[in-house]
C-alpha cells in the first residue's frame, strides 16, 4: 500500500488556489458504509458542479464500490453516459 498513500501524500492541499468548478454532467456514487469519505463531504460535492449533478447512495456498501458491488456500478454508469447528453 505504499506506492498509492504516496501518490495521495503527495497531492498539493493548498486552499489558496481551489480547483475551478466542474462544468460537466457528473455523478457522485457513495457507499453507506464508507469509512473515508463521509456522507457529508460526498454530499457536498455538489457545490463544485456546475452542470446536472446526481448523487448516488448504494446501500451497505464501502469505499471499495467497484468491487464490492460491480453490477451496480456498472448500471449507474451506463444509465448516466446513455441519458447524459454530450456537450
Amino acid at each position: 500500500m505504499r506506492g498509492p498513500l504516496n501518490w495521495y501524500r503527495a497531492m498539493p492541499f493548498n486552499l489558496r488556489e481551489p480547483a475551478d468548478l466542474i462544468k460537466v454532467p457528473t455523478m457522485f456514487i457513495w457507499g453507506n458504509r464508507d469509512r473515508f469519505v463521509s456522507r457529508a463531504a460526498a454530499q457536498r460535492c455538489a457545490r463544485y458542479v456546475t452542470a446536472p449533478y446526481c448523487f448516488t447512495e448504494l446501500p451497505d456498501s464501502t469505499h471499495w464500490l467497484p468491487e464490492q458491488a460491480p453490477d451496480q456500478v456498472a448500471a449507474l454508469l451506463t444509465n448516466h453516459f446513455t441519458t447524459t447528453p454530450s456537450q
